[in-house]
């Protein structure tokens, strides 16, 4: 039985492929345990060698992943070339996560530094913060996983 292919809906099956392959799932761990771990070494260690063991693991694995992705992931599930109103779709939605990411990431530098006891407030407002940095690309993107991930790392300094 022969079946008419929907473009569309193979380049939506396509699209969603990319984020199922478990490299969000490893990123967003390593930010979760980095919020969980950093606290407790900041009093031993202090911020900046904190920041520095901590950033540096962070890039290696930003470039592992790269690397899994392109030599392991997409030979596997191959590459699509996404039509020209799908692409332009996408240039606005990354340019609008970019916009709300540096919104936010001004804010929260204003929010640290008004604070002068950060207590649950503080991370109030970080988790607020954090669920809408999150909730945008979910929604933009329709990868329904981002708002887990969000609600995993707001809650991640309670």
């Amino acid at each position: 039985m022969v079946q008419a292919i929907n473009l569309k809906e193979a380049e939506q099956r396509a699209f969603e492929m990319f984020y199922r392959d478990g490299m969000w799932d490893i990123l967003v761990g390593y930010i979760v345990s980095v919020f969980a771990i950093a606290p407790l070494l900041r009093s031993p260690l202090g911020d900046f060698w904190n920041a520095a063991i901590f950033f540096p693991l962070g890039i290696m694995l930003w470039l592992v992943l790269l690397a899994v992705r392109k030599y392991v992931v997409a030979p596997r599930s191959g590459t699509v070339i996404l039509s020209r109103a799908r692409r332009k779709r996408m240039s606005w939605t990354f340019f609008t996560i970019f916009i709300v990411h540096l919104g936010a990431q001004i804010l929260g530098y204003d929010l640290l530094e008004l604070s002068e006891d950060p207590g649950w407030s503080t991370a109030l407002q970080f988790g607020i913060l954090t669920l809408v940095l999150f909730s945008v690309p979910a929604l933009l993107l329709k990868f329904r996983r981002l708002y887990v991930y969000g609600i995993l790392v707001a809650g991640s300094p309670v």
